[in-house]
């Protein structure tokens, strides 16, 4: 508000040009009146509003919060529960963007009013109600400022901006969209002209089937010889199940068959292409409407993505801008709304388990992050909250700080997979053992447990001999892993009897049996690569 003390605009505002309105409604040059209910009539305009709306109704929709590099549902923010449960009394989130979506795509322009709460701190958004865009003019007053005129039953009412909630669609001043009826009334009257032409070629039946008459002039019917011939001649063969009968005619007639006029079967050909014509002009591939002409199983999931980036993306953006303008306050500038569209974009199984393995990979999803884009539940106790990297690679920071020269890091890429695949082994005998340990009672469990890692703290040992000889000579020292182990062997002997007196076996097992392998490697070669640094001072 104050900022405007200290800057303002040299050019005057201009009217709202009211998109669309200087292409005439007049009457197209395919003679069909087009307007924007007349036009939901054509099946493809009808299928093409129908499929966009239906797919943005579909998404869903809520309010984050900015935590730093994080984002979080913000569950408990008064704008969350309007857009994910009730945006008023009398429709459901689906209806409410439905509506909206299909005005914009027919009118060029969505309203709904902003209803706020008169005393609410935080955000004040009640309910979001639709307004039938034949309803709404959008004008400036004597000072430049917008405002919506709405006439509704004979009585009319004037919102402000921050009243109007207005999705629009391209638009030649950013105040008011195009219609796409308006732009597109000459493809629209052409495909209804089409379909009127096929009803009436069919249903009044002007073209002849064939005609009977009298070739040699030796025919001696009257008028009501005729009559009763024709009638009995039609009455046996008009319908599809009556066809290609075989009739015998009277002396001197003759039956000759009509065919359809070449000319004017070509409007099965004119119905298909604008068929196609409406996709061109929504961005819906043919697929969608049922043309499967030029679709294949190769193409169609890239038909697909291209259909959810270019036809449904930029409405989504549309939307997300417009509630994040009007539905928040400037002082809640860490919030955000956001449509997720990645159920959209997910693809056949076998390409998301590669972008899956790809991502987790890297280490920029975990377990729980995959189970969750799959809309599964997470792995209990936590165990699925974490994220694997390759082990031959380190970060700058950590390799820094450990001072690790170049062969150093060559050996422990050459060796970490042996350390793995023994730290494997070793992590599926315990957690074989537990299980079994877990039936038992009272001390009979515990000693178990204390007999077991007191046997197995000589196998890791053993087990870990040769790789950790080799790592040690590669980096020119020599190193042992005895004080690793017996350190490794107390934590977990502690850890597993305080889970059994808990009765937490089985989800110490379920944890264990994913980060064991990974958690002893990586401590054993932190080890070694310490006790080397430390024996080569």
């Amino acid at each position: 508000m104050f900022d405007k003390i200290f800057s303002s605009r040299s050019t005057p505002h201009e009217a709202p040009r009211a998109g669309g309105s200087s292409f005439s409604f007049g009457l197209p040059i395919a003679g069909t009146q087009v307007d924007e209910d007349s036009a939901m009539m054509y099946s493809a305009f009808w299928a093409c509003v129908k499929i966009i709306s239906e797919t943005i109704a579909l998404l869903s929709w809520r309010v984050y919060e900015e935590q730093g590099r994080q984002r979080v549902i913000a569950n408990d923010h008064g704008l969350d529960r309007v857009l994910r449960r009730r945006p008023n009394e009398e429709m459901t989130p689906f209806i409410f963007k439905e509506v909206l979506t299909s005005h914009c795509l027919s009118w060029g322009n969505g309203y709904a009013e902003i209803e706020r709460y008169k005393f609410k701190p935080g955000n004040d958004v009640a309910a979001l109600w639709p307004i039938y865009p034949d309803s709404v003019n959008i004008d400036r007053d004597s000072r430049g400022r917008l405002y919506y005129e709405v006439s509704i039953a004979g009585q009319s009412k004037t919102l402000r901006p921050d009243q109007m909630f207005h999705i629009r669609g391209p638009s030649p001043d950013g105040i008011e969209g195009w219609s796409v009826v308006r732009m597109a009334k000459e493809s629209i009257a052409l495909g209804l002209a089409a379909e009127e032409f096929g009803s009436a070629f069919f249903g009044n039946g002007a073209q002849l089937g064939g005609i009977i008459y009298d070739k040699d002039g030796t025919s001696n019917l009257d008028a009501a010889g005729k009559k009763n011939l024709l009638k009995k001649f039609n009455t046996k063969h008009r319908g599809a199940r009556k066809s290609n009968k075989v009739e015998y005619l009277d002396k001197g007639l003759t039956y000759e068959s009509l065919g359809i006029p070449p000319d004017q079967a070509q409007f099965l050909e004119t119905r298909k292409f604008q068929l196609k014509e409406m996709c061109r002009w929504f961005r819906v591939p043919p697929h969608k409407l049922a043309d499967l002409e030029r679709s294949t199983h190769s193409n169609i999931e890239s038909e697909n993505i291209s259909f959810v980036t270019d036809a449904i993306l930029p409405w989504v953006s549309r939307w997300e801008n417009e509630a994040n303008f009007k539905l928040m306050s400037v002082e809640e500038h860490n919030f955000y709304t956001k449509m997720n569209i990645n159920s959209l974009l997910r693809g056949d199984s076998q390409s998301r388990a590669k972008y899956y393995k790809t991502m987790s990979g890297l280490g920029a999803f975990s377990i729980d992050d995959i189970l969750e884009l799959e809309d599964r539940n997470p792995l209990p106790s936590g165990a699925g909250d974490l994220r694997m990297v390759p082990l031959n690679m380190v970060s700058v920071e950590k390799a820094h700080k450990e001072g690790t020269t170049s062969k150093q890091r060559n050996a422990t890429a050459a060796q970490k997979g042996v350390f793995l695949d023994v730290a494997t082994r070793l992590s599926r005998i315990e957690v074989k053992r537990l299980e079994q340990i877990k039936a038992k009672s009272g001390d009979a469990g515990v000693n178990a447990i204390n007999q077991f890692y007191s046997e197995h703290a000589g196998k890791v040992r053993d087990s870990f001999v040769n790789p950790v000889k080799l790592l040690s000579e590669s980096m020119g020292v020599s190193v042992n892993a005895d004080s690793f182990v017996d350190n490794w062997i107390a934590e977990s002997r502690e850890k597993a009897i305080h889970a059994y007196h808990a009765d937490r076996i089985p989800s110490l097992v379920q944890s264990w049996e994913v980060s064991r392998p990974i958690g002893m490697t990586e401590n054993l070669i932190t080890h070694i690569f310490k006790e080397g640094k430390s024996n080569a001072a």
